[in-house]
């Protein structure tokens, strides 16, 4: 039986972790790039097609935010984290074996979901959609305008000993 503090890292080394998953993921986006004129000489493409490969990739990383932005609010950072890695890793093996434009297409939209898979996990876990909310400091609902709701599922279910009547900046830590 698994302890409720096993498997934690301290915040620092989450945070770490974190930056470097995104920096690696940003960059492995854009080390490409020097390589779309060597492929426009050697598969004859125009540049309207450098201008598409780079649009899909744009594309993948808004609709994959869109899709699974939530996600790792439901069922945590660290296995969507490993999930966005192991598709990043797919995407750069289509890149290797790339022998035309729609395999590299295919390739940054591969990319693109991957980007936008990672970068869910590193919004706060209490982002609404009203701002005053996440702006509030109390823990009571408002006086008026739009009512807060629970920023997660582990802090809205009734077991949870630490959970918060509302969605506020302090939800972060007990998320």
């Amino acid at each position: 039986m698994k302890n409720a503090g096993q498997g934690r890292i301290s915040p620092g080394v989450a945070l770490f972790l974190l930056a470097s998953i995104l920096v690696s993921f940003l960059a492995a986006s854009a080390a490409p790039t020097p390589l779309y004129g060597i492929y426009q000489e050697r598969w004859h493409f125009s540049p309207i097609t450098t201008t598409v490969v780079f649009a899909v990739y744009a594309l993948a990383v808004l609709a994959s935010l869109l899709t699974f932005g939530k996600l790792s609010d439901h069922v945590g950072r660290r296995p969507v984290l490993l999930v966005a890695i192991a598709i990043q890793m797919i995407a750069l093996v289509v890149f290797v074996f790339a022998g035309g434009v729609p395999t590299l297409v295919a390739a940054r939209v591969v990319q693109g979901l991957a980007a936008g898979v990672a970068t869910a996990p590193s919004a706060p876990p209490c982002s609404t959609s009203t701002p005053h909310v996440a702006r509030s400091r109390t823990r009571s609902p408002p006086a008026s305008g739009p009512v807060p709701v629970p920023c997660c599922r582990r802090c809205s279910s009734s077991s949870s000993p630490r959970r918060p009547d509302w969605c506020t900046s302090s939800c972060s830590s007990s998320c």
